[in-house]
């Protein structure tokens, strides 16, 4: 639901921790010609020997790792395509991908860091929750989510782009889970567009004694309903529980509450306020793309707010 913006820098930081463990696992099974899975010892056969070779080569190593957003579905569909037993989960192929990419690759990365590193303060899926973190001794951080599923696609366990640091709700088994993001076409954060998911409210009915504490009649809908993230995070019934958040700004709005507040933080004189931060102050949230994701349900509250006259 909130975009993520693309930071090859940190891509390819990411790249050069996790490749030499990775190395180093591939050459083994070279070396042995074996693997264990679980407690069966797996025999890598002549026919094998190709994928080994594919992936000691760095620049196709590199090429999976830093794979961009936009790449992945062609990817997966060449991959399908030409080697269909990458995806099969009782091939050799799919448990040498699994054994490298995320038993060796994904576990051997720093989580924490990871999650830090993108800096986020709240779920991109869902903007309904934060992901603050703690140190790892804290046990304290969000979940990280593998948009292309591990399970279905070991192949891109440990691509950068891949890893979504998201909410336990957005990725628990009533939500993405190990839902086939291939298959149900769900789009990428990092393709995401804020515009993409845009509120609207319909008031059916408010309490004349009492709005903020009375009865609540009133429907928040997505302008686009059929976007296929929708459906998959359940974000259409999860943002009908928000309900009172568009009340207090219905009820800014019938004050005229925001030309008031506005003159008066223009006017103080030890207060140096730019307009983005005023609108913050009259809103209760942030209002500028770059800053949704700092605070729960910013894009709620900035569209809601856009269409009382709140702001601008």
């Amino acid at each position: 639901m909130l975009k993520i913006p693309t930071n090859n820098q940190l891509a390819n930081d990411h790249f050069s921790l996790v490749k030499m463990e990775m190395n180093n696992k591939i050459a083994r099974f070279r070396r042995d010609l074996h693997f264990k899975l679980g407690k069966t010892r797996v025999k890598i056969q002549p026919a094998n020997q190709p994928l080994l070779t594919f992936l000691l080569q760095e620049k196709n190593l590199k090429d999976i790792i830093l794979c961009q957003p936009d790449q992945f579905r062609t990817k997966i569909a060449d991959w399908k395509l030409n080697n269909p037993s990458w995806f099969i989960n009782t091939t050799v192929e799919f448990n040498i991908l699994k054994s490298v990419f995320l038993n060796t690759g994904y576990r051997s990365l720093d989580k924490l860091n990871f999650i830090q590193n993108i800096g986020l303060s709240s779920c991109p899926y869902c903007n309904r929750s934060y992901t603050y973190s703690l140190d790892n001794a804290g046990k304290v951080k969000p979940e990280i989510d593998h948009f292309y599923p591990s399970s279905l696609y070991p192949i891109l366990a440990v691509s950068y782009y891949n890893l979504i640091p998201s909410c336990e709700v957005c990725n628990g088994t009533n939500c993405k889970h190990n839902e086939d993001s291939y298959v149900l076409n769900l789009v990428n954060p990092y393709l995401i567009s804020n515009s993409d998911f845009k509120f609207k409210y319909k008031l059916n009915k408010l309490s004349r004694v009492n709005p903020i504490s009375g009865v609540l009649d009133i429907d928040i809908t997505l302008e686009d309903p059929t976007h296929p993230n929708i459906n998959i995070f359940k974000l259409d019934k999860l943002y009908s529980m928000h309900k009172d958040h568009v009340v207090e700004l219905i009820m800014k709005s019938k004050f005229k509450y925001n030309e008031k507040y506005r003159a008066y933080l223009k006017s103080y004189q030890y207060l140096k306020l730019n307009d983005a931060e005023i609108d913050r102050l009259i809103v209760g949230n942030y209002t500028r793309e770059n800053e949704f994701h700092k605070r729960p349900l910013a894009k709620l509250y900035t569209d809601v707010s856009k269409h009382l006259g709140l702001i601008k």
